[in-house]
């Protein structure tokens, strides 16, 4: 559904991501582990195109909370806001940035 980039200031980008609700009914009993692995591929496919490292995802992780009108996730069109969502879940930013890196986060 959306997309939060990570890493400004860090050594590589990470994601949060949130998943579409009617995508992940397709996918099966396990929907997370089956858009994680998909994630993952496709991840590692568009970086091994993408040139030098700051241009690469290095870790992403999805989010299975939607985000919070109240919180300011969401802006009053519908728009995600980066900067409250990075507020906001400042301690998952800080786990894709973890080491080791912790069980909810992919690293590639």
């Amino acid at each position: 559904m959306d997309v939060v980039i990570t890493g400004q200031d860090k050594p590589f980008i990470g994601a949060l991501i949130w998943p579409s609700a009617a995508a992940m009914q397709t996918l099966g009993e396990s929907p997370i582990a089956a858009l994680t692995a998909v994630v993952k591929e496709r991840l590692a496919a568009f970086n091994a195109t993408a040139g030098g490292s700051s241009r690469r995802v290095g870790r992403f992780a999805i989010m299975t909370a939607p985000p919070s009108i109240d919180g300011g996730e969401i802006t009053g069109k519908g728009y995600v806001n980066q900067r409250a969502t990075l507020d906001r879940r400042a301690d998952l930013v800080a786990s894709l940035y973890a080491e080791p890196a912790p069980a909810n986060v992919v690293t590639l």
